[in-house]
């Protein structure tokens, strides 16, 4: 009887998403979006409109990921930055961070129906300095190497089971602050890390895999790891007196990847504490003049190709601004400009 309540709960919170929340998203101007909605996104072009929104999203274009915080979805507090349906329609992806405990009916139908409606992939996110440390407290001090690879396997499984579960579309993998050479951690080895992309790549329904990593870690991938990434995310986040001669750098560093190409390479933003007023950490601009690093980011363009995208952290703070989601908005349009 408690399954069928739950069940009813989810179809409810569904269609009040799919109508009410509806009132409060209007509709943006994509590459492909000539409809002129309604403003009050009920009128009759904005089926159309989803429609087109939809399709754009399975087209060939520079993505772009908001990261959300888990700790702010709230859906029973009315605040319009709460809940993933009223993130930025031209979203493609979106992933929940410092996401602890399983989600809430609430939650599942928030996700359910963004991308149902929106046609936008949500991520779960795998943190192997989390996932380091639970390894540490099952594993004795010395452990034999067969009792880590059991352990990691049986690990790695749980994470599935958790993505299968939730239905996910893909795993943003984070990778950072582990790797080295002599360590005593046990994901500092990052062939044991390369084993554990191998066996997410393996299950039918990982869907997309993005690996975020510090620097050139991830050119220690093995080629068969580092072949099953669909998108490679350098972590510019905290930047200060940054240049983008470091991310052509980057760029041709990477491109000894096995299966790389500029479109796989993806820069990060942060909108964390008071970064959204500016629209991101201060990015030198000439003439001793800054500029927010979501907009310098979506301006970098690479050589002979296109850009994987922009990786937004903390994009709900993006909501103070005015207009709302003024920046993540801005740097959407300029790495996916709309037709004229």
């Amino acid at each position: 009887m408690k399954k069928i309540f739950v069940f009813i709960s989810c179809l409810s919170f569904l269609a009040i998403l799919l109508t009410g929340c509806a009132k409060w998203t209007d509709a943006e101007q994509l590459v492909v979006q000539r409809l002129d909605a309604d403003s009050n996104s009920l009128g009759p072009n904005y089926k159309k409109y989803l429609e087109s929104l939809r399709s754009y999203k399975q087209s060939a274009h520079p993505q772009v990921i908001g990261f959300f915080d888990a700790k702010n979805w709230n859906l029973d507090n009315g605040k319009q930055n709460t809940f993933l349906y009223n993130l930025p329609d031209s979203l493609d992806m979106i992933c929940a961070i410092n996401q602890t405990g399983a989600l809430t009916p609430a939650q599942l139908a928030d996700m359910t129906s963004t991308r149902a409606t929106k046609g936008t992939k949500m991520l779960m996110m795998l943190d192997f300095k989390k996932m380091n440390d639970d390894l540490k407290k099952r594993l004795p001090v010395s452990p034999a190497g067969d009792l880590v690879n059991t352990t990691i396997n049986t690990y790695t499984d749980s994470v599935l089971n958790v993505y299968q579960q939730n239905k996910y579309d893909g795993i943003y993998l984070l990778y950072e602050d582990l790797y080295c050479f002599n360590c005593s951690e046990v994901l500092s080895d990052i062939s044991r890390v390369s084993a554990i992309i191998t066996r997410l790549a393996a299950s039918a329904n990982a869907k997309k895999l993005l690996l975020q990593s510090k620097g050139t870690d991830a050119l220690f991938l093995t080629p068969e790891a580092a072949g099953k990434i669909d998108f490679f995310v350098v972590n510019s986040l905290n930047v200060a007196g940054a240049s983008y001669y470091v991310y052509d750098g980057l760029l041709d560093l990477y491109s000894s990847i096995n299966g790389f190409s500029s479109s796989k390479m993806m820069l990060t933003a942060s909108f964390q504490g008071d970064r959204w007023k500016l629209g991101g950490d201060p990015f030198p601009n000439g003439g001793g003049t800054f500029i927010g690093t979501a907009t310098a980011l979506a301006r970098w363009n690479v050589t002979g190709g296109r850009k994987g995208g922009l990786g937004i952290y903390y994009v709900e703070q993006d909501y103070n601004n005015n207009p709302p989601y003024k920046y993540a908005r801005e740097a959407i349009q300029m790495i996916n400009p709309a037709v004229k």
